[in-house]
């Protein structure tokens, strides 16, 4: 239905111009109740207390998820991931590592 689509197109080209910061205010309003936001459970609470670092695991040679690069930093979706957790978990003193998971494959 070409028509609707030229439609739509015309409704989402006005809303850009009629309010430019309609994405980012989706994104204020409904990110904050994503997981990454929630408050920690008092046992979450517990180990962050009793801990300093958190090892994670990731597959080498499973693009696009993650991989190791020449010089044997992590790349991939893992490693996107993994910097956003580290620059999202606020005031928590946590140095997130990573190490390759050794399959029978590698």
């Amino acid at each position: 239905m070409p028509d609707l689509l030229d439609q739509l197109n015309e409704a989402q080209t006005q809303l850009t111009t009629d309010e430019p910061n309609y994405i980012s205010s989706l994104r204020a309003k409904y990110y904050p109740v994503s997981i990454s936001s929630r408050a920690f459970t008092s046992a979450e609470k517990e180990w962050l207390a009793s801990n300093t670092s958190l090892k994670v695991g990731y597959l080498n040679d499973y693009l696009p998820y993650s991989d190791t690069n020449e010089d044997g930093s992590v790349n991939g979706i893992y490693q996107s991931n993994a910097v956003k957790f580290t620059n999202e978990r606020g005031n928590i003193s946590l140095k997130v590592s990573e190490e390759e998971i050794k399959t029978e494959e590698n």
